[in-house]
């Protein structure tokens, strides 16, 4: 019965859904989000630019140092590392699930700093930059290709009675449409005579 209401509603039902939608957009911004479990690991970027270099320089002068010097860290997953003909490299350290991502900050610093003065000077000159990366996310949704079309479904969905109507409506136009063809058909085995009524038609 709940569903049906909704069904013979479209406009109630369509106005309800976006009134929900829009409740749920404003209270998005309140939610408690520090009080959720960490889903995903905590990440630590380290870029630097090293100017006029190609990639192969990149990674020979700044990238491989910089990897032996973090590799083996406190709580590290993995590593991962890219050099570009700019003169950038990037190095991404993935920690732990759960892991402190201020602790994991600190000591991917203090590998950096005790490597330092191995890079080029003007790698130095242009800094180091070691950026938190933290990819906690609110909901996730997923969308799937229904197997069976959306009239059929809806068909479906709707009450036996109103089915049936549609059927019998559907046979009474069927009928009227044979008996019109039938007349149109035997038309022409009828003739008027002369006073005005039909009489059958003898070949």
């Amino acid at each position: 019965m709940f569903v049906d209401f909704f069904i013979h509603r479209p406009v109630f039902a369509t106005v309800c859904a976006l009134m929900i939608i829009l409740a749920g957009a404003v209270c998005i911004p309140t939610l408690p989000i520090s009080l959720y479990p960490q889903l995903t690991p905590p990440q630590v970027s380290v870029t630097t630019n090293y100017v006029g270099a190609n990639a192969d320089t990149v990674e020979k002068a700044v990238t491989i140092p910089l990897e032996e010097a973090i590799n083996g860290v406190e709580g590290m997953r993995y590593i991962t590392s890219s050099s570009t003909n700019s003169g950038t490299s990037t190095i991404t350290v993935t920690f732990n699930t759960g892991y402190s991502l201020d602790i994991a900050a600190v000591d991917v610093q203090n590998r950096v700093a005790s490597v330092q003065g191995r890079l080029p000077s003007a790698v130095n000159q242009t800094g180091i930059s070691i950026i938190k990366v933290s990819n906690n996310f609110v909901f996730a949704a997923g969308f799937f290709y229904p197997r069976r079309p959306l009239f059929q479904r809806i068909h479906l969905q709707l009450p036996r009675r109103l089915r049936e109507g549609r059927h019998q409506a559907r046979s009474r136009c069927r009928r009227r449409r044979h008996l019109r063809r039938a007349q149109v058909r035997h038309a022409h085995l009828a003739r008027p005579n002369t006073f005005g009524h039909a009489r059958p038609y003898r070949q």
